[in-house]
């Protein structure tokens, strides 16, 4: 009984420095903007994240990047 008492928290502090782990990690999203017709790049075009504060705007070669998602 005592063996399985040391287990079981063992685990359960295993899960909890995982758990912490899991929830730091972030995501970025890159990609590029470019025109359905033409195939040309969209610089300046703005991209947001919708229900969030995240955005960025499209570099002179359409490419943008969201980081920390």
């Amino acid at each position: 009984m005592c063996k399985s008492k040391k287990s079981f928290k063992e685990v359960l502090i295993l899960l909890m420095f995982l758990s912490n782990i899991l929830i730091g990690q972030t995501t970025t999203l890159r990609g590029v903007v470019i025109d359905g017709l033409t195939k040309d790049a969209l610089p300046g075009a703005n991209i947001i994240l919708v229900g969030t504060s995240i955005g960025a705007a499209t570099d002179i070669e359409g490419k943008f990047l969201l980081r920390n998602i």
